[in-house]
């Protein structure tokens, strides 16, 4: 596996096995655990040193005329300094089913060698997964997940203070309804009784008007009648 040694002062393509210490060797570069956003490359170096990537949607070959931060990729991970030789970095905020371009980068502990240049493994490429497709609501399934479906039996309150157990909403509304409206019957039927009651009183003080009146025709008859034969006698007298 050849690899790009940036040495001070000039840039050799060279096989990791080939040169003095301190060069070092990056291999065995490996993407796994790809999903529709995110992705994981590890690698090995020979000695202890940095871990970073270099990653885009476009394919960098020429690495001598792009020796910008990026060396030409689009996007560069964070820098990791640990002594170490194996080697990770997970890529996140990957678009899905998008091709990637991807280059393990390392610098030389510099509790070894200070003032070391990167050295870069080989261009790899991965595309990340579909994305998931979004649960699709039923019928019954509102926005807001509740259903709307009504439950055959609940417990509900039966407005005394008590409970109702096995009683569903629509039969309890309905007991109440019907209790709503045989109360406004009585009601209605109370105050009928109270109409008759007084129409009937009515009709007796009618009658008792009408038993009355001949009485009273009867006295004023004999009241006339004793002051007619008062005034006859009366004349008989002075005759």
């Amino acid at each position: 596996m050849f690899l790009f040694l940036f040495l001070p002062g000039r840039k050799v393509l060279a096989n990791m096995d080939i040169g003095p210490l301190p060069y070092m060797g990056l291999h065995t570069e490996q993407i796994s655990e790809i999903t529709e956003n995110s992705a994981k490359i590890i690698w090995f170096t020979s000695h202890k040193a940095t871990s970073q990537a270099v990653y885009g949607t476009d394919s960098i070959k020429n690495l001598l005329v792009n020796l910008d931060k990026n060396f030409g990729y689009t996007s560069i991970s964070s820098q990791i300094d640990g002594d170490l030789t194996y080697h990770e970095i997970n890529l996140i905020n990957l678009k899905p089913e998008t091709v990637y371009f991807i280059r393990a980068l390392s610098y030389p502990s510099p509790k070894q060698w200070k003032k070391t240049n990167p050295i870069l493994g080989q261009e790899m490429s991965f595309k990340t997964k579909k994305a998931a497709p979004k649960p699709i609501l039923s019928e019954n399934q509102p926005k807001t997940g509740h259903s709307t479906k009504k439950p055959a039996k609940k417990i509900v309150a039966d407005g005394k203070g008590g409970l109702v157990l096995n009683t569903s909403f629509d039969d309890t509304l309905d007991d109440e309804l019907s209790k709503n409206k045989a109360t406004a019957t009585d009601k209605i039927g109370g105050n009928q009784g109270i109409l008759n009651s007084t129409d009937k009183n009515s009709g007796e003080n009618n009658q008792e008007a009408d038993t009355v009146k001949p009485e009273v025709y009867y006295f004023f008859g004999i009241v006339i009648l004793a002051f007619g034969l008062y005034f006859l006698r009366r004349y008989q007298q002075k005759v």
